[in-house]
C-alpha cells in the first residue's frame, strides 16, 4: 500500500511528499498520515502538478499522463503498477499502464527493487526514442512553454484574490 512505501522511505530517511489528485480528499489523507503518527508533507492542491514535480527527483505512482510532465521536468517517475499484485485486476486495455512511454519507464516488481533504484540514484535519461514519443503524443517540446505560461498566468489570479 501507499503507507507501506512512505514508512520504508520514513524509515530510511528519505523525504516524502504526497501531492493528492485534485478529485481526491486531502483532509482524509492529512487524517491517516496523523492517527498512524507519520510526518507526510501534502502538496498544496493549488500547485499545479507539473510545477510540483519539477522540485522533486523521483514521482513514484500508478501510470498516469503526468508522467510526461516528470520526464519534461528532468524528473524521474516510476511507476507502481506491479508493487500491488490487486491493481493488475482493476488495469483496464486503454488505460495508461499501456501506454508508449510506459515501456520507457521503471516498474519494480518489490518494495527492495524500488528503494535499490532510488538508493543507486537511478534516473530515467530521455533518449531519442522517448523524445520522439514526446513530441508525437504531446507536442513535445514546443508545448513546454504552453504549461509554464499557464503556471506564471494561474499564480498571478492567486495573488490577486
Amino acid at each position: 500500500t501507499i503507507v507501506e512505501l512512505i514508512r520504508v522511505f520514513k524509515a530510511k530517511e528519505y523525504n516524502v511528499f504526497l501531492k493528492v489528485h485534485p478529485r481526491e480528499n486531502k483532509n482524509f489523507w492529512k487524517k491517516i498520515f496523523r492517527d498512524l503518527n507519520l510526518n507526510i508533507e501534502v502538496a498544496n492542491w493549488l500547485i499545479p502538478f507539473s510545477e510540483w514535480s519539477s522540485n522533486m527527483d523521483y514521482i513514484i505512482g500508478p501510470a498516469s499522463t503526468t508522467f510526461y510532465d516528470c520526464i519534461r521536468n528532468k524528473t524521474t517517475p516510476i511507476c507502481t503498477r506491479y508493487l500491488f499484485p490487486k491493481r493488475e485486476f482493476h488495469v483496464e486495455k486503454a488505460w495508461e499502464e499501456h501506454g508508449s512511454l510506459m515501456e520507457d519507464v521503471f516498474h519494480p516488481k518489490s518494495i527492495n527493487e524500488l528503494t535499490e533504484f532510488i538508493e543507486k540514484n537511478k534516473k530515467l535519461i530521455p533518449n531519442k526514442k522517448i523524445l520522439e514519443k514526446m513530441q508525437h503524443e504531446t507536442n513535445y517540446p514546443n508545448s513546454s512553454n504552453q504549461i509554464t505560461l499557464y503556471v506564471i498566468e494561474f499564480n498571478k489570479i492567486l495573488k490577486k484574490s
